[in-house]
């Protein structure tokens, strides 16, 4: 009759047999290994370590079984090369039991490169026939955002490679929002659980993008991010997605179908957040350029400004020196054509004709001619009076017209000469403005004022 492996047996059959102690079993387990003898064990190495000692430890796997080994020191640095994660190989050794443990054990006493492992070479077959149907093509990759306001993580939540990437974002942006999706990250069930993880997280719409993060472990350990399903899932997420498994030498398939990859957990957390404390450093950075560039260019123009108002204090001054040239010049002509210049020069004219008449004349009728030159004196005299009276009172004309044109007569008679902080004179209300310091100009001196408003403010 048969029965339930764990249930307890009918009471014949209990009665019928008698218990058997632990070291019994394991003394059978142990001679039966023996029995078997010394073989050669064909596998891929899904794990392979050299501990401190010198002792390498490895695990042999053929896709459906796994079998722990170890090569002793002296064995290790017999070998003619370096065995490494995936290789197919031949051991030669001998199985055994630890009966302290209860823990059977190959002792490998050599160990020989046996081709590419088969599991590799399934997964490079996969890999390929994913790659020409398109999903890795570069083409489909999306951005990922500078700074997600919420971040999806599908892991385990006792896996290391999480706490990594959870502080790694808690040290570079710890305000950006969580939502955690759990699932087995190894095992025959870590594949279904991570496409439910990575399509229910993708559904929700609550995410900016998507990260997929485990730690390292043996190729066998990390199998579930190489397959098909899962790659597919990636591939067909519309949320930008970073896959961080593993570490630096270790590239499941899953990575070439996401959008960023990352070398391990920490980068992914890198790769998704800015570093917000570098950020703030960059923008006070860019705010202190900023205000050296600012005060650089006021100087500047603070610069520019003074030269543009000496060149125009210099312009001013060229003009009115040019003016009172003119004026002076003007003067100069006026006085060359005033009646008394005139008649100095007809009297020295007159004079000279008269000592050339009185050289050139004989003594007969020289009365007479004297008589003739005195009349001709007089009436010379009382022509050049009348002449002399009448330039005397348009020069007296000109002379207040020249005055009643003066800048000085026109302060003088109460006006008040307004000039602006650069120097030019101001003639419109629209030159000026509330607050402006002006120089006030006197005809018997300057002072200076402020514009308090305009009069209409009361």
């Amino acid at each position: 009759m048969k029965h339930h492996p764990f249930s307890s047996p009918p009471q014949t059959e209990a009665e019928q047999q008698s218990a058997i102690s632990v070291s019994q079993v394991v003394e059978a387990w142990d001679q039966s290994l023996r029995g078997l003898g010394a073989v050669q064990v064909m596998g891929e190495l899904s794990a392979f370590s050299v501990s401190n000692t010198g002792h390498a430890y490895f695990t042999l796997s053929d896709g459906r079984c796994s079998l722990s080994g170890m090569l002793w020191r002296e064995r290790v640095h017999a070998l003619a090369w370096t065995p490494a994660v995936g290789d197919q190989v031949l051991v030669n050794g001998r199985a055994q039991i630890y009966k302290a443990k209860g823990r059977a054990n190959f002792e490998a006493s050599a160990m020989f490169p046996a081709g590419d492992g088969l599991q590799a070479a399934a997964l490079k077959a996969l890999e390929l026939r994913l790659e020409r149907e398109g999903l890795f093509d570069p083409a489909l990759k999306k951005t990922v955002p500078l700074l997600p306001k919420r971040v999806g993580v599908v892991s385990s939540s006792k896996a290391d490679g999480l706490q990594d990437f959870l502080r790694s974002r808690s040290l570079r942006a710890p305000g950006i929002a969580l939502l955690f999706a759990e699932s087995p990250v190894q095992g025959a069930l870590a594949a279904e659980g991570l496409v439910a993880a990575i399509e229910r997280l993708d559904a929700s719409g609550l995410c900016d993008v998507i990260a997929l993060v485990r730690g390292g472990g043996s190729s066998s350990d990390l199998l579930a991010f190489s397959d098909e399903r899962v790659v597919r899932a990636v591939a067909r997420c519309k949320t930008a997605t970073v896959v961080g498994v593993g570490h630096q030498p270790d590239h499941p398939i899953c990575e070439r179908a996401a959008d960023k990859i990352a070398h391990t957990p920490t980068h992914a957390a890198e790769l998704i957040f800015a570093d917000t404390g570098a950020m703030q450093q960059q923008l006070q950075d860019f705010k202190a350029r900023l205000s050296r560039q600012l005060r650089q260019r006021l100087r500047g123009e603070g610069q520019d400004l003074q030269l543009q108002g000496h060149r125009l204090r210099g312009a001013i001054n060229n003009r009115l020196i040019d003016a009172r040239r003119r004026l002076s010049e003007r003067a100069q002509t006026l006085a060359d054509g005033h009646p008394a210049r005139r008649l100095q020069r007809r009297q020295a004219e007159l004079a000279e004709l008269g000592q050339r008449l009185g050289q050139s004349s004989p003594h007969t009728g020289l009365a007479s001619a004297r008589g003739g030159w005195e009349l001709a004196q007089r009436r010379l005299m009382v022509a050049g009076s009348g002449h002399l009276q009448r330039a005397g009172q348009n020069l007296a004309v000109l002379q207040q017209r020249l005055q009643a044109a003066s800048p000085q007569a026109v302060l003088e008679r109460g006006f008040v000469l307004v000039v602006g902080e650069s120097g030019q004179t101001l003639t419109s209300v629209a030159q000026s403005h509330a607050g402006d310091q002006v120089t006030l100009r006197f005809a018997d001196g300057r002072r200076r004022a402020r514009i308090e408003g305009d009069e209409d403010d009361g």
